[in-house]
């Protein structure tokens, strides 16, 4: 799909398609542009030129950061893209990787037009509700438990993406899931590639090529031809208005255990008798841990990992700046240390299954499932302490 505003021509592809590779060096090589502006970020386009790059990646470091779920959604997005691009002999994005090279092979000045992709991320699990959030986790969890249909996906399905009846029934899907996550990943995005674009293309009195998905046509160009211009400084801004009820929840439960704890310990002064004490700690060492160790087992953990789980949570859960899936996560790295062909085998992760069976995503997973059931037990395991108290 091509468009033209100005002295931009912008090509809108399909990532999977090779009629769009052919289209973005065609067109490149025909106009010969001074700026080719493409829809990628610095991160992006080194993991289209470096795709072993995901063995350098500092897992540990990035579940810590807490960017594990974030990394968990690529993997699964990078891995449906990677199977429909193998069934239609392309690599995903590399119609991408083509305007910058057709763009170096001429001496055209390259612009990575695109928000990186991980603000883009954690601006819209900000944006999101809990409502959305929970329809979202809904959604994946559909998607990695209940088979597929089969469909036979030919040169013809694929093209058929870049028609705009499809693209348009697409983003109104996501946008009826999770409205606040469909400004974020399109809204904005749009906004800041045509705020990119038409501040190249103001730069230069020669022709502009942008190569950009072709969901994101309409919404380019339409800002182009306004000349409206974004506050790219403000669209990559992490800060938000909202209250993090999330670490208010956290520290709150928190605040309240240790209370119950002191309760009970002056309970056994007065009294002489701490065994109240004592039970109350007991079932909530129980309670908390056993959700965080099933989360390990279900996520595939080794053994040390699920031990660790079990150990790490009730303690981790009287400091809200802790995690145990940090911990178990980093037992299972250890322990079970990815290789470099557990990358070259995420192009074939399907099913829940196969995630527990590569030690790369098996980290996150067990990182991910051990927080959420850290979470779940030490509310429980909250509750219980409370009836222990008063009861």
């Amino acid at each position: 799909m091509l468009a033209t505003e100005d002295n931009v021509t912008l090509v809108g592809t399909a990532h999977v398609s090779r009629k769009s590779v052919e289209q973005v060096r065609e067109t490149i090589r025909e106009l010969e542009p001074d700026v080719v502006c493409v829809e990628l970020d610095e991160g992006r386009l080194k993991a289209l030129r470096e795709p072993d790059a995901w063995a350098e990646l500092p897992l540990l470091d990035l579940i810590r950061q807490g960017t594990g779920p974030q990394l968990l959604a690529q993997v699964l997005l990078g891995s449906y893209q990677q199977r429909i691009g193998e069934k239609m002999g392309v690599k995903p994005g590399e119609e991408l990787l083509a305007a910058v090279e057709e763009a170096e092979a001429i001496g055209a000045e390259v612009v990575l037009a695109d928000r990186e992709v991980g603000i883009t991320l954690r601006r819209a699990l900000q944006a999101m509700g809990l409502r959305e959030k929970a329809r979202i986790g809904w959604e994946m969890t559909k998607a990695v438990f209940v088979p597929p249909e089969e469909e036979e996906l030919d040169a013809e399905a694929v093209d058929a993406l870049l028609q705009e009846d499809a693209l348009t029934a697409a983003m109104e899907e996501l946008a009826d899931v999770a409205p606040s996550a469909s400004h974020v990943l399109i809204d904005e995005r749009d906004a800041y590639m045509a705020s990119s674009i038409g501040e190249a293309a103001e730069a230069t009195d020669g022709p502009v090529v942008a190569v950009l998905g072709a969901g994101h046509l309409q919404g380019v160009r339409q800002r182009l031809a306004a000349g409206e211009r974004a506050d790219r400084a403000e669209l990559e801004s992490l800060e938000t208005t909202k209250l993090p009820w999330g670490k208010i929840f956290a520290w709150t439960l928190a605040t309240a255990i240790l209370g119950l704890f002191a309760y009970l310990g002056y309970q056994g002064w007065v009294s002489q008798d701490f065994s109240r004490l004592g039970l109350g700690a007991l079932w909530y060492v129980v309670i908390s841990g056993i959700p965080a160790a099933l989360g390990c087992i279900i996520a595939g953990g080794h053994l040390l990992a699920v031990i660790v789980a079990f150990l790490a949570s009730p303690l981790t859960s009287l400091n809200p700046a802790l995690a145990a899936g940090w911990f178990a996560g980093a037992v299972e790295a250890w322990h079970r240390e990815p290789t470099v062909g557990d990358v070259e085998g995420l192009k074939h992760i399907e099913t829940f299954s196969d995630m527990r069976e590569n030690r790369l995503v098996r980290v996150l997973l067990v990182a991910a499932l051990v927080n959420l059931g850290s979470m779940l037990g030490s509310t429980l395991g909250a509750a219980k302490l409370l009836e222990v108290a008063f009861g």
